[in-house]
């Protein structure tokens, strides 16, 4: 019953318990517990049957400090109640830790997410970097959050806040027009989309050691699903994906660092490769875990929302082919090993 109703037990025994190995271990760690507490107990409860045998008022809650106030032992009977003091506010200080993180958790951040208070709050950027079309070229501007206009937008994933951004370019923004915005503007492109690319594998990667973890531990027929062929074929892709799209990434960093002419078109293989692999984690994460997966309980899909989002964020699939295809459909396209590992 005290794991259902004091809040620390239950954070202890239900939050934070992901592992059958913490349940086996608990098993004997918790009774030992048990009975090295009540060592200290049993002496002090027997010492007061005892001494006060035949004595009415006593009470037997009372014992740690009846027994040294009785004999005369002051500063003891001040220690045992300083001590029992402190235990006592310990355990008031992690009941309120326990109950703020679950009262935030599952009731004060879904209610701010459900009725878009968060959403509102886009402006915290002091500055916002916006591009526009002024038929020369494109132009980027440096507008103040109070000149703008925040319209907020639905997202699949809900830890993602999106808006549409309203305003009105002047000459007193414009930091860059005509090519040096262009410049400026693809090279920001270059930048977020590697950046976007980076996250794709690690969320890859968190979907990938999740959907191993589980299938360790999901038991079938008497043994782990993951010791079938099938389940570990399907990771075992997703793992070779994975491992493909790492270097490809590497490539791309080191050559947008050294100012690599084909920039672009590595960031592009970089983008699709690392979308790939996190599409293939999320698909074959949701498959191992079951229905599961799709459940708030289960952390899978945050980060399969999280990938779906950033797959289409800073040029989709479409935009970043388009890019690979011209660079490689062009005559005399630097391809073919010499031209790859250079």
């Amino acid at each position: 019953l005290s794991v259902i109703f004091l809040p620390r037990q239950f954070q202890v025994m239900v939050v934070e318990n992901v592992d059958e190995r913490h349940l086996r271990r608990a098993a004997w760690v918790f009774p030992a517990y048990l009975l090295l507490i009540n060592l200290f107990v049993l002496p002090i409860a027997l010492g007061g049957l005892l001494y006060f045998q035949g004595r009415s008022g006593v009470n037997a809650d009372m014992f740690v400090l009846s027994l040294p106030l009785d004999a005369g032992w002051h500063g003891l009977a001040l220690l045992a109640f300083v001590g029992g003091l402190s235990a006592a506010t310990g355990m008031v200080i992690v009941e309120a830790i326990a109950v703020a993180t679950m009262v935030c958790n599952d009731l004060v951040m879904p209610l701010l997410l459900r009725f878009e208070v968060v959403a509102r709050r886009h402006h915290l950027a002091g500055l916002l970097l916006l591009p526009h079309d002024d038929g020369d070229g494109l132009a980027l501007h440096a507008v103040p959050h109070e000149a703008v206009q925040i319209e907020p937008l639905p997202s699949i994933d809900a830890s993602r806040r999106l808006a549409r951004v309203t305003w009105t370019p002047s000459s007193d923004t414009c930091i860059a027009d005509g090519a040096a915005g262009s410049v400026l503007w693809a090279q920001a492109l270059e930048r977020v989309a590697l950046n976007v690319a980076g996250q794709l594998i690690g969320l890859a990667q968190r979907m990938l050691d999740m959907s191993v973890d589980y299938v360790a531990q999901r038991k079938q027929f008497g043994k782990p699903i993951g010791s079938f062929q099938a389940v570990k074929h399907q990771l075992a892709d997703v793992a070779v994906k994975i491992e493909f799209a790492r270097p490809v990434l590497y490539r791309a960093a080191a050559a947008l660092a050294q100012g690599h002419p084909l920039t672009s078109t590595f960031v592009s293989h970089a983008k699709l490769a690392a979308a790939d692999a996190a599409w293939s984690a999320s698909r074959k994460g949701i498959q191992v875990h079951g229905a599961m997966g799709y459940t708030w309980e289960v952390d899978l899909q945050m980060f399969m929302k999280r990938a779906w989002v950033l797959d289409a964020a800073w040029g989709d699939r479409g935009f970043h082919k388009d890019r690979l295809a011209q660079c490689l459909l062009a005559d005399g396209a630097p391809l073919g090993p010499a031209a790859t590992f250079a």
